[in-house]
């Protein structure tokens, strides 16, 4: 068997069969590969759905378990997988016509453990963004630390094929139970992948959805949102010594701090957004201090240099613009 498609499910009546029909409508035969969905407890009628496909696709599988979360449900479906290659796909986006049977060919001809390709993001329901498919012939190989010098990797699963066997020798599993858990699973997975390579094929739709995971805003999302951020930036201290132990060049390892530290940046901005109190924040930033990745020193450069990033990582770095910028932020509500 080719690939397995695995697609956590919860709460996503409205989205998966338009997900399921974008996985059946490709080029390769049924028996070829195989649709892994995990129903974490979901309490809609998600789990109707899913069946009603099973029965009426033989290469597709329903595994129920209680809510673990999105991680548990990806490393269930992990467990569960047959499949040469391994696609992770979320149950309310949905992938290009016709593309498994290209990726799949250019794993192979490559004998990569990382296929890494493009996504676009859209609210539309049935977006086909066609395009040139580069010969398998003239890919660009890397070892992994070389990839992350080379391109600025996208830390959510979706965004790649990834050998089944490499990811289960290595024993790589998604972080139980935290919502941020992508970053510090494909950064591991490249660094001790040997053979990496990235296609410019437009494979992934993202659908926009306002009631999502990262979209919530309520308080007691916030505060486990802030506890996963820094239980990341801590995770990544031990991600770029292992970066400095493959002895990875510089540019990798500068791009691994900066993405350590864009957890630090973006944490900031949620917690503007969340009208924290300046007190709260300062234990915040008390934790980053010792975390060393306060003053936001390496987060600034090619990956990250827009002039509203600039401008914020200087007022983060100052606790006196912070705080006249939380105070000014509460009246005029500049970022919402």
């Amino acid at each position: 068997m080719l690939v397995s498609i695995v697609v956590p499910v919860y709460n996503v009546e409205r989205y998966l069969a338009r997900c399921l029909d974008s996985l059946l409508d490709q080029d390769l035969q049924e028996r070829d590969y195989e649709i892994v969905i995990v129903n974490d407890g979901s309490p809609d009628k998600s789990l109707d759905i899913a069946t009603h496909y099973a029965q009426k696709h033989q290469n597709i599988k329903v595994i129920s378990q209680q809510n673990q979360g999105l991680s548990g449900a990806r490393n269930t479906g992990i467990d569960h997988a047959s499949g040469k290659y391994l696609f992770f796909v979320d149950s309310d986006d949905y992938i290009e016509k016709d593309i498994l049977k290209y990726l799949t060919a250019t794993a192979d001809t490559g004998m990569l453990d990382f296929l890494g390709f493009d996504l676009v993001m859209t609210r539309e329901s049935n977006l086909s963004v066609k395009s040139e498919l580069p010969s398998a012939e003239n890919l660009k190989i890397y070892n992994g630390c070389d990839y992350i010098a080379q391109y600025n990797y996208p830390n959510n699963a979706v965004w790649y094929l990834v050998n089944t066997q490499f990811l289960k020798e290595m024993n790589l599993r998604f972080e139980p139970g935290r919502l941020v858990e992508d970053g510090m699973f494909t950064t591991e997975l490249l660094l001790r992948c040997q053979r990496a390579a990235y296609v410019k094929v437009s494979v992934y739709r993202y659908f926009v959805n306002d009631n999502s995971i990262m979209t919530i805003r309520d308080r007691k999302h916030l505060e486990k949102m802030n506890n996963d951020f820094l239980f990341v930036i801590k995770k990544f201290s031990g991600l770029v010594a292992l970066a400095n132990e493959k002895k990875a060049n510089e540019n990798a390892i500068r791009r691994l701090k900066a993405r350590q530290e864009s957890y630090a940046f973006f944490l900031f901005v949620r917690l503007v957004k969340s009208k924290m109190p300046y007190r709260e924040f300062r234990k915040i930033i008390d934790e980053m201090r010792v975390l060393k990745v306060y003053p936001i020193r390496n987060f600034i450069g090619t990956d990250y240099c827009s002039p509203k990033e600039k401008l914020f990582t200087g007022i983060f770095n100052s606790p006196l613009l912070l705080r006249t910028f939380l105070k000014a932020n509460s009246i005029f509500k500049i970022v919402r």
